[in-house]
């Protein structure tokens, strides 16, 4: 910066440097650093909040009478300057003055857009009113979910926190929270985390809300729920208020610990439209819990955790709300079977397993509900889940022929994650009107010719519980079976799923 040297008393700048600014009488470099470029540096732009609103109402009419002032001084310096004939000197006061011009058309500009836009807002704001509204905290009855609802408004991070701190036996934090404000988020997501609450998006729950959901030990985003961001774009139109708005947005994302790809994305994404995440790109960046098979679900607590908490995690997760809407009562008798086995000393697997006994004994209703569609890509799966079992042992494949839970969990990976797509595709679909009409003599007789006179009675029995204790299926014939199936031609491979799944 070019130094500014004081004038001596009595001289030509009597005054001070201000007032000789104002006349004009300073150098132009020092009248322009002095009076136009150090207050267009000094300007700020605060939190909208009560004490920060108070000061943008009396600072940006001050901030503008002081540039307005710094203009002028700079202006008439650069008049000066343009009066002596020498033609580099002129060229320099007319460069200064058509920077002067400039920058009060933007200053103007900049009171308009930045500071008149808003001066409503910073008014209600200073009388302790906010117009984005304030959200509402109900607690359950038993004191264990909070759900708050409506923006973050001014103040509610206090009121919040109160209410946090009043319920000692608060697990979870449900969030249908659209937007608010950031430094209110910030105070609540710090609680949250110090508490170690879990968090779950019931409904919509966008940029500042992120802040509280991200802070949360446990993260869900039920199927309802939608996790939303974009870029924030402050009132201004100074280009170096926007980077640093852009810049100080990314700090706070990547401090919360929001991967640098969501980052990157949300910046792209223009102020007046939302990202919304999906469910992929949330369980890939870690943002939920994810857990190692598809029907498994976060386990709650240790033995004596009670029934509801089993039942909470259950409701979590869309593969049991999606169960329990075609067949009521599945996750309550599920939550019964983990909270007996986990009081029994049960191990996290074999807990997961005790619920899933109730898809083992639902598999032969969810197979006839599945309909032709869906046999199809389900002999396929059956046939690869076959050889992986039959690699791992005679007990695992007559497992998995007997549906057995324990058996099904534990295959390969992309093995469990077919099937759980499958599970998903029969459970969206619409529930079957009536039973499905049985085959008739004719197409046993169709069967018994491609398959052989045992046909109908084999087909029934490759899937289920056994009929006599004693009397494993033999794997090899099962696996045998299957592979005669998909080698039918479409029309009697079709027949023959409806003998192996349908009613009989």
């Amino acid at each position: 910066m070019i130094p500014i040297h004081l004038p001596r008393p009595g001289g030509p700048y009597a005054g001070g440097p201000l007032a000789a600014h104002w006349r004009g009488m300073l150098a132009l470099p020092q009248s322009f650093w002095l009076g136009f470029a150090l207050p267009w540096g000094l300007q700020v732009e605060g939190a909208a909040l009560r004490v920060a609103s108070i000061a943008l109402l009396v600072g940006w009419p001050l901030a503008c009478a002081l540039v307005g002032w710094g203009a002028v001084g700079a202006w008439r310096a650069g008049g000066r300057r343009a009066a002596i004939r020498t033609h580099r000197r002129r060229a320099w006061g007319w460069a200064a003055q058509a920077a002067v011009a400039v920058g009060m058309v933007a200053m103007a500009s900049a009171a308009v857009l930045s500071f008149g836009a808003q001066a409503g807002l910073y008014l209600a704001l200073s009388l302790g009113v906010d117009p984005l509204g304030q959200v509402q905290a109900t607690a359950s009855p038993d004191g264990r979910r909070l759900r708050l609802t409506g923006p973050l408004g001014m103040d509610d991070g206090d009121r919040v926190v109160a209410r946090i701190e009043a319920l000692p036996g608060l697990r979870l934090l449900e969030l249908d929270v659209r937007g608010g404000r950031i430094s209110e988020a910030r105070q609540l997501a710090r609680v949250v985390a110090a508490r170690g609450l879990q968090t779950r998006v019931v409904g919509a729950c966008d940029n500042a809300c992120a802040l509280v959901f991200l802070a949360g030990k446990g993260r869900q985003v039920m199927p309802g729920g939608r996790l939303g961001f974009h870029r924030l774009a402050p009132a201004s139109i100074n280009p170096l208020f926007v980077a640093l708005a852009r810049q100080q947005q990314a700090a706070l994302y990547q401090h919360v610990g929001l991967p640098e790809i969501f980052i990157t994305k949300l910046l792209a994404t223009p102020p007046d439209r939302l990202w919304q995440p999906d469910t992929d790109e949330l369980v890939n960046a870690g943002l939920v819990g994810v857990p190692g098979r598809p029907l498994d679900v976060e386990l709650p607590g240790p033995a004596g955790t009670p029934v509801a908490d089993y039942l909470e995690a259950l409701q979590s997760h869309w593969f049991w709300q999606a169960l329990d809407k075609r067949h009521a009562g599945s996750m309550q008798a599920a939550a019964e079977r983990m909270a007996a086995a986990r009081d029994a000393a049960a191990a996290d697997d074999a807990t997961q397993v005790a619920g899933q006994r109730v898809v083992e004994a639902l598999m032969p209703k969810l197979l006839a509900e599945a309909g032709p569609g869906l046999w199809e890509p389900f002999i396929g799966l059956l046939a690869d889940q076959l050889g992986a079992a039959a690699a791992a042992g005679p007990a695992a494949c007559q497992g998995l022929l007997a549906s057995d839970a324990e058996v099904r969990r534990n295959l390969p990976a992309p093995l469990l994650q077919r099937e759980g797509a499958w599970l998903a595709s029969v459970l969206s679909g619409p529930a079957p009107e009536g039973p499905s009409r049985r085959p008739n003599p004719l197409e046993r007789e169709v069967m018994r010719r491609s398959l052989g006179d045992s046909a109908a009675a084999r087909l029934g029995s490759v899937l289920g519980p056994t009929r006599r204790e004693g009397s494993p299926r033999d794997c090899a014939q099962a696996t045998a079976l299957v592979a005669e199936v998909t080698a039918l031609p479409a029309a009697e491979r079709r027949l023959a799923l409806r003998f192996m799944f349908g009613p009989r």
